[in-house]
């Protein structure tokens, strides 16, 4: 009895497992190619349970990446430029992309004020999530501008 329950359970959870994620499949990109553009801010997800989601009318004002082909980076808030400098994008093994490799964006000055380094999620063609590497990071949601 033990065993018949065993495998009815085995087999309900591959084929929820299997089924997860079909209806929204994201299109496969290399991440270098389908990072380049401007992108606009849309929110932020804090990790911590008790902090709510900011966004730009939460905030009262906007956030703009910019990444070009020759791996210049720069960032704008409110139309301002904050920041330039240099970004490069590796896939390794870390805590936040265990068991698999994941592509970590990483900006080449430890003191740009978002952070420097995150793992990329493509959600979508023209959504970019970045996860911050550290536990207490946020996680930033950009769109892409056409």
């Amino acid at each position: 009895m033990r065993t018949i329950i065993s495998i009815n359970i085995l087999l309900l959870l591959s084929i929820f497992f299997g089924c997860a994620n079909k209806s929204n499949p994201v299109e496969p990109i290399a991440p270098a190619e389908g990072i380049f553009g401007k992108w606009d801010w849309v929110k932020t997800v804090p990790r911590e349970g008790d902090i709510p989601i900011i966004t730009p009318g939460t905030t009262g004002f906007t956030k703009r990446y910019q990444f070009a082909q020759d791996s210049t980076f720069a960032a704008w808030v409110n139309d301002s430029i904050i920041y330039q400098g240099k970004y490069s994008i590796k896939r390794e093994l870390n805590f936040f992309t265990s068991p698999d490799s994941g592509d970590v964006l990483s900006i080449n000055e430890a003191w740009f004020s978002d952070g420097n380094q995150w793992v990329i999620n493509w959600q979508h063609r023209d959504t970019l999530q970045l996860i911050g590497l550290c536990l207490d990071c946020a996680d930033q949601v950009f769109s892409r501008i056409p």
